[in-house]
C-alpha cells in the first residue's frame, strides 16, 4: 500500500506539474497575443497618422495650386486688360493731359520737338497763300 500511495502521490505530482506548464502555455499565448493585438493598434495608429498627414498635404497643396492659378488667372486679364487699354489714341490722350498739367511754359522755336511726334507735326502741312 505504500508504494502504491507513493505512486499516486507521484502521479498526482505530475499532474499538477502539467497543469501548471498548460497555465503558463496558455497565459504566455495570452501575452503574446495581447502585444500582437498592441503592436497591430499602434501599427493601424500610424498609418492612419500618415494618412491624416497625407491628406493634410493634399488639401495644402490643392490650397497653393489654386491660389497660384487665380494669381495667374488676374495677371493674364490684366495683360488682356491693359492690351485693350493702351491703345495709340488713349496713350496720345494721357500724353496730351500730361503735357497739359505741365506748369512750365517754353517759348522758342523748338517747342514741336520738344512735345516730340504729335498730331500737329504729322498733319500735313496747310497750304500758304
Amino acid at each position: 500500500t505504500q508504494l502504491m500511495i507513493a505512486t499516486e502521490r507521484q502521479k498526482v505530482i505530475e499532474k499538477e506539474a502539467e497543469t501548471e506548464r498548460r497555465k503558463a502555455k496558455i497565459e504566455a499565448e495570452k501575452v503574446a497575443e495581447v502585444s500582437s493585438i498592441k503592436k497591430q493598434q499602434e501599427i493601424m495608429e500610424q498609418e492612419a497618422l500618415r494618412n491624416i498627414s497625407r491628406i493634410t498635404d493634399d488639401m495644402h497643396l490643392a490650397r497653393e495650386r489654386a491660389a497660384t492659378d487665380a494669381k495667374t488667372y488676374r495677371i493674364m486679364q490684366e495683360a488682356i486688360a491693359n492690351e485693350k487699354l493702351l491703345t495709340p489714341a488713349f496713350l496720345e490722350y494721357q500724353r496730351y493731359l500730361h503735357v497739359a498739367n505741365n506748369t512750365k511754359i517754353f517759348f522758342g522755336p523748338s517747342i514741336p520737338t520738344m512735345l516730340g511726334s504729335s498730331a500737329v507735326d504729322t498733319a500735313p502741312a496747310a497750304p500758304r497763300r
